[in-house]
């Protein structure tokens, strides 16, 4: 068994600052995201990069070999005001990178997974937490109010609650909650029960939770958690495909007050396949 035989003092890494060696022949300036190579060196982030963090200083590698320099960066999770388009419905919608400064709300073919907006500042900034950890490391909430006239029609237009994001990923839903805001008059089920349910990609797709029809017509508020399945199913199913709800019955009738709303909010987390 090998023990010490002398002091071995301890270097304590403290703080939100990290580092990572720069590859050959580029520049990486000061508040660039960063992300690294297939050979775990970083640069200035390209879509499908994982995401290391921002540069904290600029960093002028344009005549050095992979490694001669450190970028120093920001790490984990915190918070920068960002140039995004957005409303503040957006708070809670997952963020991604095209390119080391172009933010954006589509998970797209590869862009990188940054973060989460977590306040609107206004209609072109938003606050957002920036998160450097696996994708499987981050749970994330998005709430969806849906309208009267939205729950009317979810037979035949069905309501995203998590969007698509991007290859090689898939949306792990880890719960769901339903609130009902009654209004003045009740849904009407023409062709009982129509049922609500949570699906990958469209009306029919791989199921995740149903909902019964009878929290839909309710005279009151009311307030449901339905039981998220145990999934086994192709991958093509799920992989880059969006959470919607659906009505698996035929259209409701009925709240001639067009004034019920249904609220849900999912919680969940982005898994990346490996296929």
């Amino acid at each position: 068994m090998t023990t010490l035989a002398t002091d071995a003092p301890m270097v304590e890494a403290i703080g939100k600052y990290n580092s990572i060696p720069i590859i050959a022949a580029d520049i990486v300036y000061e508040g660039a995201m960063v992300g690294d190579n297939a050979s775990g060196y970083g640069r200035p982030l390209a879509v499908g990069d994982p995401f290391r963090g921002h540069c904290v200083e600029k960093v002028d590698n344009a005549a050095g070999a992979a490694g001669a320099k450190n970028i120093q960066l920001l790490t984990g999770r915190y918070r920068l005001i960002a140039a995004l388009a957005g409303a503040i419905t957006d708070v809670g919608r997952p963020v991604y990178a095209t390119d080391d400064v172009v933010l954006t709300f589509a998970p797209g073919a590869n862009n990188s997974y940054v973060g989460v907006v977590k306040r609107y500042v206004s209609a072109t900034k938003l606050e957002i937490e920036f998160q450097t950890e696996g994708f499987a490391d981050v749970i994330m909430t998005r709430k969806v109010v849906i309208t009267s006239a939205q729950i009317l029609l979810l037979e035949t237009t069905q309501i995203e609650l998590v969007a698509a994001p991007g290859a090689d990923k898939f949306v792990e839903v880890l719960g769901l909650n339903f609130v009902l805001n009654y209004g003045t008059n009740v849904f009407t089920e023409p062709s009982a029960p129509d049922d609500l349910e949570v699906v990958y990609d469209t009306a029919g797709g791989t199921s995740i939770a149903d909902l019964v029809g009878d929290f839909v017509i309710g005279s009151a508020d009311a307030v449901a958690c339905p039981v998220v399945k145990a999934i086994s199913a192709a991958a093509t199913t799920m992989i880059n495909k969006a959470v919607v709800l659906d009505n698996n019955g035929s259209n409701y009738g009925g709240n001639a007050g067009d004034d019920t709303t249904i609220t849900v909010t999912t919680t969940y987390r982005v898994v990346r396949a490996g296929l």
